[in-house]
């Protein structure tokens, strides 16, 4: 590997790790936000809903901007938006103007993942380019871990506002590395189209994946979202720490996405890979519904395995059935992955308050018996 290469792979790696923690910091600060600011569940909840919900509608929006704009600009200039929302999100003194800074950081950061991406792509060598993409999936595994647990980590040190300043700062320093580096060519994005957009849809397969991977990241994102409250409920109480500590199933994800190849010839195409990660993704959830807070901990381990592997063998999976436009094949994917994401971090927050965690879980489980409908269909194409 080059000092070229090598410089691009360390400033963007280190620029995905704050972007995606960015995204999830406030998870386990859910019930200390609640109670700072006065809050249900579902309301406060909406700190991680406000920067997931412009990546639901990020593979259009930024398509125009991405065929014009380097690389290395977008992604410099993005990550720095990011950071002055840290900055916004420590200093704001109302609950409104906290969900206004989150907001502007969700607008930014899905310029920042696809201009990182974009940079990895066109500076390092085709023959290394599988390798990388697999560090580049499982950075950002190493992202949603680190944003969970070190912000629960901080904020009991230090109050909820830190994690936000440590971040920003962080990514200040992000925006000085990928400053360092070269420009870039223009992506070279193919242009989202109607025509595209609906002929893959029209695809029952595609249609499938997407409905599927929607479902999963809805049930992902609901239970991490909540688990907090939850834990608070079990223990009449729970200490962001503490809270953060019940992430650490979450590094299973790298172990498992690195593992995928060889699990998935393991069992035989990607379609049973699903429907093993289905399996021990929903057995994991209905773990949950144990009063034991042990329980629940082990449960994240087979949760977090479960759903990783299902979330890095479905792009494969889409892919290798792309035969034209993948742009807009793999934009969709992502687009319904972030919406399921978007919806789960708010909706079952009110099936939550109102009903109760039991009525909850069941309500999550319901929605995986879909994606395992799914799964059964996509089984019969791979």
């Amino acid at each position: 590997m080059t000092r070229s290469e090598r410089a691009t792979l360390a400033a963007t790696l280190f620029a995905t790790v704050c972007a995606i923690a960015t995204l999830y910091a406030p998870q386990p600060l859910l019930p200390v936000l609640a109670l700072e600011f006065g809050l249900g569940k579902a309301a406060a909840s909406l700190a991680v809903t406000m920067t997931l919900l412009p990546l639901a509608f990020a593979p259009v929006a930024y398509g125009l901007m991405l065929e014009s704009l380097p690389a290395a600009r977008l992604a410099r200039w993005a990550v720095l938006v990011v950071a002055l929302g840290h900055a916004g999100v420590y200093l704001a003194p109302t609950w409104e103007l906290v969900l206004a800074a989150r907001l502007v950081q969700g607008l930014a950061i899905p310029a920042a993942l696809t201009s990182v991406m974009t940079l990895l792509a066109s500076k390092c060598a085709p023959e290394r380019m599988r390798r990388v993409m697999s560090w580049y999936i499982a950075t950002t595994i190493v992202g949603g871990f680190s944003g969970r647990f070190f912000s629960g980590l901080m904020a009991e040190a230090w109050g909820w506002r830190a994690p936000f300043a440590v971040l920003g700062v962080l990514l200040l320093a992000a925006f000085l590395l990928l400053g360092r580096l070269g420009g870039a060519d223009s992506p070279g994005y193919e242009r989202p189209r109607a025509a595209h957009v609906r002929a893959a849809l029209a695809r029952p397969l595609f249609l499938r994946a997407y409905s599927m991977i929607f479902c999963c990241f809805f049930t992902f994102t609901a239970t991490l979202n909540y688990l907090p409250f939850r834990l608070a409920e079990l223990e009449g109480g729970v200490s962001p720490g503490r809270a953060g500590t019940m992430y650490l199933g979450y590094l299973v994800g790298v172990a498992t996405c690195l593992a995928s190849p060889r699990i998935v010839s393991w069992l035989g195409g990607e379609g049973r890979a699903f429907l093993a990660g289905l399996a021990l993704f929903g057995a994991s959830v209905a773990a949950c519904l144990a009063p034991d807070i042990r329980v629940v901990f082990a449960a994240l381990f087979p949760f977090c395995a479960g759903f990783f592997l299902i979330q890095t063998v479905g792009p494969a999976f889409v892919n290798a059935r792309a035969d034209e436009h993948k742009g807009v094949v793999n934009g969709l994917y992502i687009a319904f992955y972030y919406a399921g994401g978007t919806l789960g971090s708010f909706v079952p927050g009110l099936i939550y308050n109102a009903l109760g965690w039991n009525v909850f879980i069941g309500c999550l489980l319901a929605v995986l018996g879909v994606a395992v409908f799914l799964a059964a269909g996509l089984c019969r194409n791979s």
